[in-house]
């Protein structure tokens, strides 16, 4: 698949991932993207509008977790990162999610943009590190959480992700919001 033809959302989040690494080379489409040591393999575990199934991301995880076992036996340091929240929880994705965390993986997973209090699922599975996302005031080292960040004790740590110009969709580049970016 030609990921860069999806709604842009995760190729986005991919850019923002490689370009924080020194000579990045952000292959669109590309099954991996390098960025100096650093190895993004992309995971589509959702529909062209950026929709689906807990089902499809426990496909997903369980995947990566074949993978992820394969580089920490070489001793890579493995990071998954869930930009996507649901409303329910899941079973199947919790045990997969832990499953990882078991094998020393790190899990990423956005907060959730609703504003409120608490976090979604799967940022609120055993092991998960929740991220929500912080806005520059304009001063110097001075940030904000952003209205759209969930937060709470169960947000682990704040990242900036207001206004985060990265990779975009069809070869482009474009500025989105949300504690994807973050």
């Amino acid at each position: 698949d030609d990921l860069s033809q999806y709604n842009g959302h995760g190729i986005h989040v991919a850019g923002i991932i490689a370009g924080n690494f020194s000579g990045a080379n952000i292959g669109i489409g590309a099954p991996l993207v390098k960025a100096g040591k650093l190895q993004v393999a992309p995971y589509r575990v959702l529909n062209y509008s950026g929709q689906g199934a807990y089902s499809w991301v426990t496909a997903g995880v369980k995947d990566a977790n074949q993978e992820a076992a394969k580089l920490m036996q070489k001793g890579y340091f493995v990071i998954y990162n869930l930009s996507l929240g649901g409303g329910s929880t899941d079973e199947a994705l919790t045990q997969a999610l832990q499953a990882a965390k078991d094998m020393g993986v790190f899990v990423s997973v956005a907060a959730g943009n609703s504003g409120r209090y608490g976090v979604g699922f799967p940022a609120s599975a055993p092991g998960a590190y929740a991220i929500g996302s912080v806005a520059h005031t304009g001063s110097l080292n001075d940030f904000v959480r952003s209205p759209f960040s969930q937060y709470g004790p169960k947000v682990w740590a704040g990242a900036p992700g207001s206004g985060i110009y990265s990779s975009y969709k069809n070869g482009g580049f474009a500025t989105l919001s949300g504690t994807s970016m973050a």
